[in-house]
């Protein structure tokens, strides 16, 4: 199955032959190709291991239109939510990933309520997508979006004139106007994604 996001309807392939016929009774269209940045459910019988080849392609802009969009990344490393829907350029409502091995939704919600919404209803909050995962977007305006790498700083301890050691997992903030503001926690390299 995919997501035909400009009509918000269905494609649909089924193995036993019946696309055809299945496809026009629903008003759906037949699937006959995937491309990059178009994510897709696959119905099985039984667990199993779904291998791809091909190379990523030159671009890693995704294309959203208005509305629900079923899309995938179209690179191999893992992408922040935030990055996948660039606020700057997409008013994105909400992020949806399967959780397969969970049977559960992880979510993301742009308007800063993702914590409380998941752990009210049972979900996991969506933080990362990676390659292989489709996701849903939920787009309040058609846009291309180019996921940008982070800007990633670095805290150090000085220890005397020439030792400067990376501190992990600790919080980083930031002080504007007599403001202090947490803008990200070090990993164990002492390193941050800056916003």
């Amino acid at each position: 199955w995919s997501w035909n996001a400009t009509g918000q309807s269905w494609n649909v392939y089924l193995a036993d032959g019946s696309s055809q016929a299945y496809a026009e009774s629903k008003g759906f269209t037949v699937l006959s190709t995937i491309s990059a940045g178009e994510g897709f459910w696959v119905n099985a019988s039984s667990a199993a291991t779904l291998t791809i080849t091909g190379t990523y392609p030159t671009s890693s802009t995704l294309s959203y239109a208005s509305g629900w969009n079923l899309a995938g990344l179209k690179e191999g490393s893992p992408k922040a939510v935030t990055d996948i829907i660039n606020s700057d350029t997409l008013a994105a409502v909400s992020v949806w990933s399967w959780d397969a091995a969970n049977q559960s939704w992880r979510v993301y919600l742009a308007d800063g309520t993702t914590q409380t919404y998941a752990a009210s209803k049972g979900f996991t909050p969506l933080s990362t997508c990676a390659s292989g995962d489709g996701f849903w977007v939920n787009a309040g305006a058609a846009a291309d979006v180019t996921a940008t790498p982070p800007t990633v700083g670095k805290v150090y301890k000085v220890e005397g004139s020439t030792a400067y050691n990376p501190l992990p997992f600790v919080d980083v903030y930031k002080t504007v106007g007599g403001t202090k503001t947490k803008i990200g926690t070090t990993d164990a390299n002492g390193n941050f994604e800056i916003p």
